[in-house]
Formats: C-alpha cells, structure tokens, sequence
C-alpha cells in the first residue's frame, strides 16, 4: 500500500478512537488526491469458466490500470 494510505488509514483509526473517547468529532481526515506511485494489488483468483475462461494451468498475470476489470 502506497505511504499515504497508509497514512490516511492510520489518521482515520484515530480519528474513529477520538469520537469515541471524547463523543466530540474533529475534522475529518482527507485522502491525497494524487500519490506518487502507481498502488499494485495482487490478488489470486482460481480458475473460473465462462466470461473470464482463466486457464487451470501455467502462471497468468493480468494487469488493470483503473478499469475494474475483476471486482475485489
């Protein structure tokens, strides 16, 4: 996971700790709007059929740039 989400995670389980020790909210933690790197997440997926008809043998790479072409 890049640094900043990381970050933003972090801010976000204080901030969720906050409201819940002093029933006071304080300002909402914001995401960065453009980090820099490109964030990989590498998933396993099993062999399915029909409409992805992934192989059951070899190893297969499948790279999506934003396009949401497998759901997680």
């Amino acid at each position: 996971m890049a640094p900043e989400k990381v970050t933003y995670k972090k801010e976000l389980v204080q901030y969720i700790e906050s409201i819940i020790t002093t029933q006071q909210q304080t300002k909402i933690p914001q995401q960065t709007k453009y980090l820099k790197e490109l964030p990989l997440i590498i998933k396993c997926y099993e062999p399915y059929g029909a409409p992805h008809e992934i192989p059951n043998k070899g190893k297969i790479v499948i790279i999506c740039g934003g396009i949401q072409l497998f759901l997680f």
